[in-house]
């Protein structure tokens, strides 16, 4: 199995907050950074997320600083859909040499879930960065993401009762 201690995201709506919810509904640690006065497209991140300020307003700063902050990143989009953030992310990985999966979440199935766990556990992720397109331009994304991070982590507790 793998040793994820600590899951971390930008804060944005969609796959990041779908990340951020299901750490702190299943104990495990969350984090990251998101820019500066905690905005999302919505409007204001909560402060129950405990989430780091940058000094700059722009989401390229925070989106960075979660990929190096990382051991790798996981990235919920869809093939057809990868908004421009979403690339960003992915560059920025390649940029830092960091290890990162991008995963169809509106095509997956059980051989996808065994290809992600095994990633997880080959590439010995500590600290897993979650990213993916925000909920205004893949509409879904963050019960999707909800979703397969059930899977993933295999708990026996349902998300929603």
């Amino acid at each position: 199995m793998f040793n994820i201690k600590k899951i971390i995201s930008g804060g944005q709506t969609g796959a990041d907050m779908a990340a951020l919810d299901f750490g702190l509904r299943n104990g495990i640690s969350i984090g990251g950074w998101c820019p500066k006065g905690r905005i999302n497209e919505t409007g204001t991140i909560p402060q129950m997320y405990p989430l780091i300020e940058c000094i700059s307003k722009q989401y390229s700063v925070r989106t960075e600083k979660n990929v190096i902050g990382s051991d790798a990143t996981l990235i919920f989009t869809n093939s057809a859909n990868i908004d421009n953030g979403t690339k960003l992310c992915i560059d920025f990985c390649q940029l830092h040499l960091k290890e990162f999966f991008v995963f169809d979440i509106f095509d997956f199935s059980a051989s996808q879930i065994d290809s992600v766990k095994n990633w997880l556990q080959y590439e010995n992720i500590v600290i897993l960065n979650i990213a993916g397109n925000r909920e205004s331009t893949l509409p879904g994304v963050y019960y999707k993401t909800l979703s397969f991070l059930q899977k993933i982590f295999e708990f026996q507790k349902p998300f929603f009762q």
